[in-house]
């Protein structure tokens, strides 16, 4: 975690129809604003390097769903699978990534 190079910073996360604020400024937190009521969440981050510029998120949150992201900083996009626990669903997302605090 401690080579991922968002950590202590803000990057906008824009998927097209949705999109979030995640908060990488705490290391091995993400906080994001969530759409359907407007409250924060933080959850575990877990981060692996697959190559320069191209890293892993996993994270859960509050039980609702699980997600992992593949954030390809050299192109600045983000692919994500979020898994919906309650009725084991799952969607796909593809977006661009960028900085917020400068």
């Amino acid at each position: 975690m401690n080579d991922f190079p968002l950590t202590g910073q803000i990057w906008r996360i824009d998927y097209g129809e949705i999109a979030f604020e995640h908060d990488y400024r705490v290391p091995g937190k993400l906080s994001f604003v969530l759409p359907t009521d407007g409250s924060t969440m933080t959850v575990d981050l877990a981060v692996t390097k697959l190559r320069d510029n191209l890293y892993l998120l996993r994270f859960e949150d509050g039980g609702y769903a699980s997600m992992v992201a593949i954030e390809d900083l050299a192109a600045n996009t983000v692919n994500t699978t979020m898994f919906v626990h309650h009725d084991s669903s799952m969607m796909n997302f593809t977006g661009k990534i960028s900085r917020v605090d400068a």
